[in-house]
C-alpha cells in the first residue's frame, strides 16, 4: 500500500515507541533483498489502491472498512431527497435499534409498557408504527393520498413493500419516500413528546404537522429538490391521477 523510504519504514507513536520498534524491525526482517530500498536511487511514492496512484482519504476508507452486502431498504431510508432526520430514525427502525418500551423492558427498565399513543396495549416496534390505533389513523390517510388501500402487515412485510412500491426516481417514489420516512419519524416524536411530558396531539394535528414538514422541509435545500421535482417531473408522469394531489397541490402552493 506504501513504497518504503531509503531510510526504513517509520511509525511515530509516542506511546507506543518501543512496541513499534519491535514490529518495524520485524517488518524490515521480512522485506527481500530486491525490494529493500538503496542509497544511490530515488523512490516514487505510489499508493497502490488508487487508481491515479495518489493517496486519497476515500480509497484509504474503501481498503481497509469491512463491507456488509447493502440491506434491501437502503433505497428507502437513504433517499437523497429525505430530511436527513427523518432518514436517521427510520435507519435504525429498519435495525430494530430504537428505543421502544419493549427493548428497555428486556434490558431490565422497570417501566409502564403501555402504549402512550392509545393505552391499549403494550408498546412494541410493529404496534407502535402499524398496530396501535392512533398510527394507523395516520396511515391511512397518507396511503389514501397515494390511492393505496391495504391491510397492516408485520413491520419487515411493510417495509419490504414500501421499497418495493417506491422503486425508482420518480416524482410519485420520491414523495412516498418522504411520505414513509416522516410518519415513521413524526409518530415516534409525538410518542416521546408525551412520554417526557408533552401534551397529546389529535391524528389530524400530527397529520398537519406532517404536512407541513413535507411541503417545507427542514433545510431549504430540501425545499428546493421538492420544487424541482415538481416543476421538471409533473410532465414526465402520465397523468396527474398517478400523484397524490394533496401533496402536489400543497407543493405548488408553495413555489
Amino acid at each position: 500500500m506504501y513504497s518504503i523510504s531509503c531510510h526504513g519504514i517509520y511509525i511515530t507513536n509516542h506511546r507506543n515507541t518501543l512496541l513499534h520498534s519491535n514490529l518495524m524491525q520485524q517488518i524490515q526482517l521480512s522485506i527481500p533483498d530486491s525490494l529493500k530500498p538503496q542509497r544511490n536511487k530515488c523512490y516514487e511514492v505510489v499508493w497502490t489502491i488508487s487508481p491515479t496512484g495518489a493517496y486519497t482519504t476515500k480509497h484509504m476508507w474503501e481498503a481497509i472498512r469491512h463491507k456488509d452486502p447493502k440491506a434491501p431498504w437502503a433505497s428507502l431510508v437513504w433517499s437523497s431527497n429525505n430530511v436527513s432526520k427523518w432518514s436517521f430514525i427510520l435507519w435504525l427502525a429498519c435495525l430494530k435499534r430504537l428505543t421502544t418500551k419493549e427493548r428497555l423492558h428486556k434490558w431490565g427498565m422497570k417501566i409502564e409498557p403501555g402504549c402512550v399513543l392509545c393505552s391499549q396495549c403494550g408498546e412494541t416496534l410493529q404496534h407502535l408504527f402499524f398496530e396501535c390505533g392512533f398510527s394507523s389513523s395516520i396511515w391511512e390517510v397518507i396511503l389514501h393520498r397515494f390511492q393505496i388501500h391495504r391491510g397492516v402487515e408485520a413491520w419487515n412485510m411493510e417495509v419490504a413493500w414500501a421499497t418495493s412500491f417506491c422503486q425508482g426516481k420518480s416524482f410519485h417514489s420520491m414523495l412516498f419516500k418522504l411520505a414513509f420516512a416522516a410518519g415513521v419519524y413524526f409518530l415516534w416524536t409525538e410518542r416521546n413528546s408525551i412520554i417526557f411530558g408533552g401534551r397529546p396531539r389529535s391524528a389530524n394535528e400530527v397529520l398537519a404537522h406532517l404536512d407541513e414538514s413535507i411541503i417545507l422541509g427542514s433545510t431549504s435545500q430540501t425545499h428546493l429538490r421538492i420544487k424541482g421535482f415538481v416543476a421538471n417531473g409533473i410532465s414526465q408522469v402520465e397523468s396527474l391521477e398517478m400523484l397524490p394531489r394533496n401533496f402536489v397541490l400543497s407543493l405548488f402552493l408553495q413555489m
